[in-house]
């Protein structure tokens, strides 16, 4: 009995002393750490050298935010071979066929997946078209409208080859020498692509011996979608036409009436190719563009129904565009959205002053009186908007498109599109309003634009126009924007440096992607971060080490919530976290149009213990609610 029981009393005794006198005290409970990798099912699926990049799902127990615990190192991510599975953080990339094992680590707690990547896949393999869009068997026109409609097309250089149907921009017809053209649709087919903003691969213009209506054209570039065109991104390169060119150009002797029926009957985008000599007064100017009509003062009430339009002239052809001046003019004839212009650019010996006119006087106004005017603007009605676009826009000028010259002080800017080459600022009358403010078009003078300070006085030579927008489910038309007209004139009168605008990049990270969020009609540089399945991140570097605060837009997905993990770079920001907005018109795919206020998705982020040039990194973790959209960033 005795040897039964003594080990249990032993056993008892020695816990009845823990703790009691000098002894230890009690050890708490031990910390598991655990790690599952939660779409090992997703990682493993087919997978092929150059495609979408992928991404770990991770449940972490005790669970923390895993950026941080990459940046302090406490989670890590590694692969068995990267010359197959590239990692970075949480981000996979199929670099090359083979197989490696990806391996997390959590605090000495892993796990890990076998993930298999084959060969790279062919075009025709991957997208099911005709041609592999090699210089040997390059793209038909459908085959690139296929390849284009992918949302995984835009890092691929193709060629595409196709017969020349219409041009959009003609030979001789922009200053910077671009052109770009529509390829005519296969038989029963009626949808074209577009080789855009085209050249030679040395850099020079494009003229009528290389390129023609009828032409047999190969060029290759990246792919994109712009609205509903889908197209090569700017910069594309020509490589050769086929067919024989057409005769030299004539100069054809018309009349007024005759030069705008010849010009309704083309195509949009189509023009006449030989010049037609005409004569017609010089009537209205809308900032840069100047109209012509068949009499002296006649009277406007659309300018696409009496009158020939002389797009953006040079100052040598417009220093003879007085008002009620009669001219003769040479110059290719083009049909733009119904509006006919010049197709060409017009050198100065292709407009000739017959009766001298009167200089244009501006009418000067406070940013203040220019919103008063632009507010005063009827509402157009609902069926006066185009509702097959998915957003329906239109733009009306104020008082018949007079010219202003409106004085107000610079209190943001967007960020200059490459692609574009041209960006938006504001102006208002009090520094620092980011609310009663005008929109400055599209200019697209850089060396102007990148002088500009926040605080600058300018004078803005210009139309004054109200943007309004469709409810096409409510028919609720709204104005949405207070702007001038396009690349207006600026006088940059200083006075400013209370702010600064640098060479901001806006950098996608894994699963980003370029973008342009339209705010009115200004096309802003924008990055979308995530997907209906997965997160992401971006970055935004150039940050000058002067800086002190960062005013970004940021707009979550139409009907999400993006909550964003802020750290940066050779600063301290003020804020960790933030929670983004939702706009109806974040949806779908690029360009995306915003719906409510810009101000309302301003976020500003304050910086000090500044280093260096700062970077500013953005992610968010939730798969399922986290797509954002960021643009027009600027550094003060």
């Amino acid at each position: 009995m005795k040897s039964k029981f003594l080990l249990p009393l032993v056993l008892l005794g020695g816990l009845t002393l823990v703790g009691c006198g000098n002894q230890p005290a009690p050890v708490g409970p031990v910390v598991t750490t655990t790690v599952t990798i939660s779409n090992k099912t997703a990682l493993q699926a087919e997978w092929h050298v150059g495609d979408a990049g992928r991404e770990l799902s991770l449940t972490l127990d005790p669970d923390g935010n895993i950026m941080q615990l990459i940046a302090d190192g406490d989670l890590t991510t590694t692969s068995s071979n990267n010359s197959v599975v590239g990692v970075s953080g949480v981000g996979l990339s199929a670099l090359g066929a083979g197989t490696a094992t990806v391996t997390v680590n959590y605090k000495g707690a892993t796990d890990t997946v076998e993930i298999t990547v084959s060969a790279k896949q062919t075009a025709k393999e991957k997208y099911g078209v005709a041609h592999e869009g090699t210089a040997e068997d390059p793209f038909t026109n459908e085959d690139a409208l296929t390849v284009a409609a992918h949302a995984d097309y835009n890092s691929e250089d193709y060629y595409v080859r196709g017969e020349v149907a219409s041009f959009y921009h003609a030979p001789g017809s922009r200053t910077d020498g671009y052109v770009s053209w529509f390829l005519k649709p296969a038989e029963g087919k009626t949808d074209k692509f577009e080789v855009y903003k085209c050249k030679k691969a040395d850099g020079t213009a494009l003229t009528d011996a290389d390129i023609w209506v009828g032409a047999i054209t190969t060029a290759h570039g990246t792919f994109t979608k712009y609205g509903e065109q889908y197209e090569t991104s700017e910069g594309s390169i020509f490589v050769k036409s086929e067919g024989e060119p057409p005769a030299p150009r004539t100069t054809i002797q018309s009349t007024f009436a005759e030069v705008l029926a010849a010009g309704k009957a083309l195509p949009d985008g189509g023009d006449t190719y030989n010049y037609h000599e005409f004569t017609g007064f010089v009537t209205k100017k809308e900032g840069k563009n100047f109209f012509l009509t068949a009499t002296k003062g006649e009277a406007i009430t659309d300018v696409k129904t009496n009158t020939f339009e002389i797009y953006s002239p040079s100052d040598a052809v417009a220093a003879k565009l007085l008002k009620d001046a009669e001219v003769k003019v040479k110059a290719v004839v083009k049909n733009y959205h119904d509006q006919i212009e010049n197709g060409n650019t017009l050198a100065a010996d292709d407009v000739t002053v017959i009766t001298a006119g009167n200089p244009w006087e501006s009418i000067k106004a406070t940013v203040t009186e220019a919103r008063a005017l632009i507010a005063a603007v009827p509402a157009p009605a609902a069926s006066e908007f185009d509702t097959s676009e998915s957003k329906p826009s239109l733009s009306k000028n104020v008082n018949n498109g007079a010219t202003y010259e409106v004085t107000g002080i610079v209190v943001s800017k967007g960020t200059w599109s490459s692609q574009y080459n041209n960006a938006d600022f504001f102006i208002a009358d009090a520094a620092n309003d980011q609310t009663n403010t005008l929109q400055v078009f599209r200019y697209a003078d850089k060396t102007i634009f990148d002088g500009l300070q926040i605080g600058d006085t300018v004078k803005v030579t210009c139309t004054l126009v109200a943007y309004f927008t469709l409810n096409k489910d409510t028919s609720e038309v709204t104005l949405a924007a207070y702007e001038t007209n396009a690349n207006p004139t600026v006088v940059n009168q200083g006075g400013g440096g209370g702010g600064q605008q640098t060479d901001i990049t806006l950098t996608p990270g894994t699963n980003g992607s370029a973008a342009v969020v339209k705010v009115g009609t200004a096309e802003n540089p924008a990055v979308k971060v995530g997907t209906s399945k997965k997160a992401g991140d971006m970055t935004i570097s150039g940050i000058p080490a002067t800086a002190t605060k960062v005013t970004l837009h940021g707009a979550a997905w139409n009907g999400k919530t993006a909550v964003l993990t802020i750290t940066a770079t050779n600063a301290t920001v003020d804020k960790t976290s933030v929670t983004l907005t939702a706009d109806t018109g974040i949806s779908n795919n690029s360009p995306f149009t915003l719906a409510g206020s810009e101000a309302t998705y301003v976020v500003e982020l304050n910086l000090t213990n500044v280093t260096g040039e700062v970077s500013i990194k953005l992610e968010t973790t939730d798969t399922g609610n986290g797509r954002f959209v960021v643009w027009g960033v600027t550094a003060e």
